[in-house]
């Protein structure tokens, strides 16, 4: 009993350390734009970070919704070729592609602590 008290002490000190438990957003994330969607859909960067979007052989473009912040659009449909975007601003970012209106993604970009560059 005293050996299982013991791990779940542990285990509860490891939760409480952020150090532990979360690590830093990634510097970078990479995109497929597939013929029917965006894999992943979703990503999470850190501020300063990049998405590189991988078009396969359907052209698709990447329009980001209006904002301050957001990356230059992809705005001519291409296929085959892989271009990045890099994100300097903390938000979230909306995109499309404007040939295929049900493709969306989003991207969250996380403020960089001083503890996560250590």
């Amino acid at each position: 009993m005293r050996v299982f008290s013991v791990c779940l002490l542990a285990l509860a000190v490891a939760a409480c350390n952020k150090d532990i438990t979360a690590a830093p957003p990634a510097a970078l994330r990479e995109v497929t734009v597939e013929p029917t969607q965006f894999t992943p859909n979703n990503v999470t960067i850190r501020e300063g970070g990049t998405v590189r979007f991988s078009f396969l052989g359907t052209a698709h473009n990447v329009v980001f919704t209006e904002q301050p912040g957001r990356p230059d659009n992809i705005e001519v449909a291409i296929a085959n070729i892989t271009l990045d975007r890099i994100f300097a601003v903390e938000g979230t970012y909306e995109y499309t592609c404007t040939e295929h209106q049900s493709m969306t993604g989003l991207v969250t970009v996380k403020a960089v602590e001083a503890t996560d560059e250590e």
